[in-house]
């Protein structure tokens, strides 16, 4: 399970968001070494990105429209995105693997049954070579 990029916030608590942690996560997703490599991709030039990191500050309109195939959660925050239908299959997995260890008695059960099965089909087979 994914641990939460920040603490958990209290409901009205005001939150800065480092932006120069976001330029980070963008110059990693799109291969980018150096800052003017990003501004030449945001189309921008390398003075307007050390401002951007000197004043703590972010053109999101023209990032979140450059950066269209990043998750904005994963951009601002460092959270990787999970499909709900992923998640709830592993939720559904996860309950399942409890059930059964929670249920060790059934689980004995079936196997006896099953070596039961097993005993009596190597009997027939054994009948059935002699014959």
């Amino acid at each position: 399970m994914m641990t939460p990029a920040h603490p958990p916030i209290a409901h009205g608590q005001m939150v800065t968001i480092d932006k120069s942690r976001i330029m980070e996560r963008i110059k990693k997703q799109y291969g980018f070494k150096t800052n003017m490599q990003l501004a030449a991709f945001l189309g921008v030039s390398p003075q307007t990105i050390s401002g951007w990191i000197r004043r703590n500050s972010i053109d999101y309109d023209l990032v979140f429209s450059k950066c269209r195939d990043m998750s904005v959660d994963f951009m601002v925050w460092g959270r990787i995105y999970q499909e709900p239908n992923q998640r709830l299959h592993e939720i559904a997995k996860e309950y399942y693997l409890s059930s059964l260890i929670n249920d060790i008695p059934t689980l004995k059960e079936y196997a006896r049954r099953a070596l039961e099965c097993a005993d009596l089909l190597i009997r027939e087979l054994k009948k059935s070579k002699e014959k």
